[in-house]
Parts: structure tokens; C-alpha cells; sequence
């Protein structure tokens, strides 16, 4: 197949088409500088706040944001924005290349420790020369030979010679020993750096935010980022503190926090909190439950029954009206069950029932013997008497009608807000309905690694 010379063009421009288009396609990420301001700890995991702000130009811009800690929760991640722009998405990608572990501080540790192991090498080059040439005098320090004569003066030099060498090597090995001393410590604290920094594995990379936005005109924006990261976490103690035998003790409590999330947070405002950030913080909607609604009630033609339960009614003696809420309880035990709304119950039965008591306020208690252990039905007529003490049964059915008594006592608390101060810190406790938060008036810097920080609270 033969290729004229006209039709070359048109090829080149199909091949560069796709990589046209596909330049095209692709904008360019700016980068957005953030700072972290605000962190909540929780008792396990914490919230992450960051500002930043940069000027957009007209139309769709793509902003970057570097180095996030690669232990972030993608369903918290939220971007909040200030002014008149729209953000068309957001997207968190993961970045293993940046090695984001290995900064410019331990690089140049790493330098420092190569340049430490490399002077001391060379020192032991160096000792090992005196060393040597100490041992070559030592052994050539006696004068022979039966056809040489030496004269006074020759013997004096010769002297002089060795004792010079011998006071030089011996001020060199002196030096070289001190060199080494100094090096080994610098080097050992080097390495304890280094380990303190290198404490992760390198290839758990970093996270990066890519936002999209949208500007009809060039403005200034404000961005809030928040997100919720792993391995943060603190725990409450008290610590005991006491001046003298005289004055009484005080208990001071205290917030150890500890975190790893990669990120270091440089004078941010840091709050503790006791909250679950993964549960709602909104109380669920109780619905009522009705007790015995639509349930079959026993047939009045039937009175013996072999399943184990007793079941009845209990009336006024003088009305025949229903009486709700009465007592039914066994002789001797805690097992018992009130009545509902019509009067009826139901009663599982032990082994070793003997008799029942029936008890309703304003009305003289019945007791009943000779229940059959098998179950049966008994309908009971109480009469007015002297007013009784209130009595609290808690149902203890084994079958699935049985009704049980409950007390529910409503408790309602408004958020309040209590100040306290303390020796170093001053700290806000804000008492919630569910949690408390102590917030932190002063700026605090906290590394990311292993150490652990206690803060007064």
C-alpha cells in the first residue's frame, strides 16, 4: 500500500487528535493551601476542620488539596463554601507515590546519619594507623648491632625521636577516642529521631481532595473542609493532688489523647468529647405499645386448661366493673402480673404454687388457695376496703401474652454550658443532653506519632 505525500498530514492529525482532545479534557489542578483550626477527639476517632481561601477565576477551576491523612472516613468528608460559587463535586484519592512519611526533616536525618557513620570509619582508619605504628616503635625501640657504633649524640636523637612519636601518637589516639565518643552520641540520638518519625510503614501514602468548582466572575472563596479520621483517641483520668498535710486533697481531671492520623496539628483549637460520632445524636420517635390489643380472650364455656398458665378476670364485687392494674401475685416468690384494661391477666405457674394474692388499691387483698399447677381459669371479685400501700409486680412470663407492669420516668435536660478553670488550662464544659465536650481556650500543637499528651481539663 502505497502512502502520497498529501494524504502524510491528515495521518498526523488523527494520531494527535486523541492526545489533543484528551489535553482538552483534563484541566489543571491549582493547588489550595489549608490549615487545620479545629479538632474534636473522641473516645475513639476525631473531627478534623480545616480553612482555606484562594482566588477563582471565571468559569471551571480544579483545586487540589495536598496531604490528608490516609485514615479518613469518605462518608464524613464535607466541603463547605463562602461566596458566590457552586461546587460541582468533590474527590478523595489516595496518593501512594508522595511518601508522605518520608519529609524533608527525615531526609535529612537519614543524611545526617550516613554523614555520622562515615566520619566514624574514618576515625577508625585513623586509630588503627596510630595503633600500628605505636606497636612498629615499640618493637624497634632497642638499639643493636655489632658493626655500627653510635655516638652520645646519635643516641640522644634517637631518643628524643621516640619519645616524640610516642607523645604524638599518644595525644592522636587520645583525640581520635574523644571523636568517637562525640559521634557515637550524636549518631545514637539521630537514630532515636529517626525512629521516632519513621514510625509507619511507607506505603500507606496519603490522601488527596480534588474540588470542582464553578465561578461566574473572578471572586475570593472561603472553604471549610471537615472530615472524621482513625487512630486519634483519648481517655479521662484524675489525678490526686495535694500541697500540704494540712490542706485536703484536689482531684484534677485529665484528658490523654494520643494520635496517629499522620497529620500534624499546629496550634489548633482542640476540643474532647464523649460523644459517638457514627450514632444520631436525635432521640428516636417512641410509639405507643398496646398492651393485649386484638388478643383472643378465653372462651367463658372453658375453665380447665393444661397449659401451665392461670388466667382470669378481676371485678368490682359490687359493680362488676373491670378493674385495670390489679396485683396478681404467688404466695411467697416475686412472680406475679397485673391486669389490663379489661380486667384480664395471665399468670405462668410454677411447679410448686400453693396459692395466689390479689391486690388492687382501695380494695382488701384476696388470697386464693388450692391453684391447680397445671393452669386453669379463675375470675375474681374483689371488695372495698381500707386503702393498701402501692404495690410494683414485675411480670416474669415465660409466654408471649403475658403482660408485665413498667415504670418509665421521663428526663428532661437542657443543654447547659459550665466554665471551670484550672491551673494550666482554661477549658469550657458544654453539657449536652447526651454527651459532654470540653473545649480548650488556648491553642494546642500536637504531633502526629506515638507520644502521648495529658492535658488538664
Amino acid at each position: 500500500m502505497k502512502i502520497s505525500a498529501a494524504s502524510i498530514p491528515f495521518c498526523f492529525f488523527f494520531l494527535f487528535l486523541p492526545f489533543l482532545l484528551l489535553s482538552q479534557s483534563s484541566q489543571k489542578e491549582n493547588k489550595l493551601s489549608s490549615k487545620i483550626e479545629r479538632v474534636t477527639v473522641f473516645f475513639k476517632g476525631a473531627q478534623l476542620v480545616r480553612e482555606a481561601s484562594c482566588h477563582l477565576p471565571k468559569g471551571k477551576s480544579v483545586w487540589l488539596v495536598e496531604g490528608l491523612s490516609p485514615y479518613i472516613n469518605k462518608a464524613s468528608l464535607q466541603v463547605r463554601g463562602e461566596g458566590d460559587f457552586t461546587i460541582l463535586g468533590i474527590h478523595l484519592r489516595r496518593n501512594l507515590l508522595t511518601e508522605q512519611m518520608r519529609s524533608e526533616k527525615i531526609k535529612k536525618t537519614e543524611k545526617e546519619v550516613e554523614l555520622l557513620k562515615d566520619s566514624l570509619e574514618y576515625l577508625n582508619a585513623k586509630w588503627e594507623i596510630v595503633q600500628e605504628e605505636q606497636q612498629f616503635l615499640e618493637q624497634n625501640r632497642r638499639i643493636s648491632g655489632e658493626n655500627t657504633s653510635y655516638t652520645l649524640e646519635d643516641l640522644r636523637q634517637i631518643r628524643d625521636y621516640y619519645m616524640q612519636r610516642m607523645e604524638a601518637l599518644s595525644a592522636a589516639r587520645l583525640r581520635i577516642s574523644e571523636q568517637r565518643i562525640g559521634l557515637n552520641i550524636r549518631l545514637e540520638k539521630y537514630n532515636k529521631q529517626l525512629s521516632e518519625l519513621a514510625d509507619r510503614p511507607v506505603d500507606v501514602g496519603s490522601n488527596e481532595l480534588i474540588i470542582e468548582l464553578k465561578a461566574e466572575h473572578p471572586l475570593q472563596a472561603r472553604f471549610e473542609i471537615s472530615y472524621l479520621v482513625e487512630n486519634a483517641a483519648w481517655f479521662p483520668t484524675y489525678d490526686v493532688r495535694v500541697k500540704s498535710i494540712e490542706e485536703p486533697l484536689r482531684l484534677v481531671y485529665q484528658a490523654n489523647m494520643q494520635q496517629n492520623t499522620r497529620e500534624d496539628w499546629e496550634q489548633v483549637k482542640l476540643a474532647f468529647s464523649n460523644a459517638r460520632p457514627n450514632l444520631s445524636g436525635q432521640a428516636p420517635e417512641l410509639l405507643p405499645y398496646r398492651l393485649r390489643y386484638g388478643m383472643r380472650r378465653p372462651s367463658p364455656y372453658i375453665t380447665a386448661y393444661s397449659d401451665g398458665i392461670l388466667r382470669g378476670y378481676v371485678r368490682d364485687a359490687s359493680t362488676g366493673e373491670p378493674l385495670i392494674g390489679a396485683n396478681i401475685l404467688i404466695t411467697g416468690s416475686s412472680i406475679g402480673t397485673i391486669t389490663d384494661y379489661d380486667g384480664y391477666y395471665e399468670l405462668p405457674l410454677p411447679a410448686s404454687i400453693s396459692s395466689i394474692e390479689v391486690a388492687y388499691v382501695g380494695y382488701s387483698t384476696q388470697k386464693i388457695a388450692g391453684v391447680p399447677p397445671q393452669g386453669g381459669q379463675i375470675n375474681i371479685d374483689l371488695e372495698e376496703g381500707m386503702l393498701l400501700e402501692e404495690v410494683v409486680v414485675t411480670s416474669h412470663s415465660l409466654s408471649k401474652n403475658a403482660s408485665g407492669f413498667y415504670r418509665n420516668r421521663d428526663r428532661k435536660s437542657d443543654s447547659k454550658k459550665e466554665k471551670k478553670e484550672s491551673n494550666a488550662n482554661q477549658v469550657e464544659a458544654i453539657f449536652n443532653t447526651t454527651s459532654v465536650r470540653f473545649e480548650l481556650e488556648e491553642p494546642y500543637s500536637v504531633p502526629s506519632g506515638k507520644s502521648q499528651l495529658k492535658l488538664d481539663l
